[in-house]
């Protein structure tokens, strides 16, 4: 065996290795390859604004996840003088603030980086567990059940009914069983969603963010996620369309409140949205460093 053999096997293997952490980092990483590429970033700032009662303070903040087309690349919250914990359940995390008593106007911050790439997937969704159907009194179970009716002989799979029922509900021609149960139920959404749970269609509402760079003061709006075995499809219930417009960010996704507050009144949460377009390196910098994913520019200063 030539002498300079083990050399040559070292630079391949070094040559191999290199290659695998640059694909790991470019698949798993989405860190592109070349570093000039340009990528958007968004930068989004929810303000909670709420008035203190003098008394103890517990607030929760519902957190966004990962989902398809944006990456939660970092997160962070100001809030001076109160305890501050970030839950890590999969499903509904949350941003939680504490303090044993505060008084007058509040204002927290939190605030985070998603990336856009329309490579992500984002997390794993499930359908949503089995809703009571007692929730009506007569008449009203009977319009329900009437309109429930009548889009199921419209229709042939629960996202046809659910265009159906949409159509129905916001017909300005609308029937009387729509009148009694708009006139019954302050809010559209829940209205849809308790419609399609009693015809055994899974159903939530969502709040999602509508992207536009400079926006401030912004709230959420309500779609309707309808679930088709283990697929699902949102709708706006306004005007029935199906899926979401570009640039809208799902900011939570399993029904549940927004913004809990306990010891605080007149709570709002106002959102601030601003496009970056940066390169490649600094998505490097910004995504979480891990056993094969390390750079100098991850390491704290």
């Amino acid at each position: 065996m030539s002498t300079r053999t083990p050399i040559y096997l070292l630079v391949i293997a070094l040559l191999i290795a290199g290659s695998a952490l640059i694909a790991h980092r470019n698949i798993q990483g989405n860190i592109p390859l070349l570093p000039n590429t340009k990528q958007n970033f968004w930068d989004i700032e929810a303000t909670v604004i709420f008035r203190a009662q003098n008394t103890p303070v517990q607030l929760s903040l519902s957190r966004p996840v990962n989902q398809p087309n944006f990456e939660i690349m970092d997160e962070a919250a100001a809030s001076p003088g109160y305890g501050l914990t970030l839950t890590e359940d999969t499903k509904s995390p949350q941003v939680q603030w504490t303090k044993r008593s505060a008084r007058g106007e509040q204002r927290l911050y939190y605030r985070i980086i998603a990336r856009e790439d329309a490579d992500i997937s984002g997390a794993i969704t499930t359908p949503p567990s089995a809703r009571n159907h007692d929730i009506w009194s007569e008449p009203n179970l009977t319009a329900a059940n009437e309109l429930i009716l009548t889009a199921w002989q419209l229709s042939a799979d629960p996202y046809s009914f659910t265009r159906e029922l949409l159509k129905l509900i916001n017909s300005p021609k609308a029937n009387q069983n729509v009148r009694l149960l708009l006139n019954s139920n302050t809010n559209l959404g829940d209205l849809v969603v308790r419609l399609l749970n009693h015809a055994d269609i899974p159903a939530n509402q969502v709040s999602v963010l509508k992207l536009e760079d400079g926006r401030r003061r912004q709230s959420l709006d309500r779609y309707i996620r309808v679930w088709s075995d283990t697929k699902s499809q949102l709708f706006n219930p306004k005007t029935g369309s199906m899926g979401l417009p570009q640039d809208t960010f799902l900011w939570e996704s399993q029904g549940q409140p927004i913004l809990q507050v306990e010891g605080g009144s007149n709570s709002k949460v106002e959102f601030s949205v601003r496009k970056r377009v940066e390169t490649a390196a600094i998505a490097n910098q910004l995504h979480q460093a891990d056993v094969l994913n390390f750079s100098i520019a991850a390491l704290p200063l």
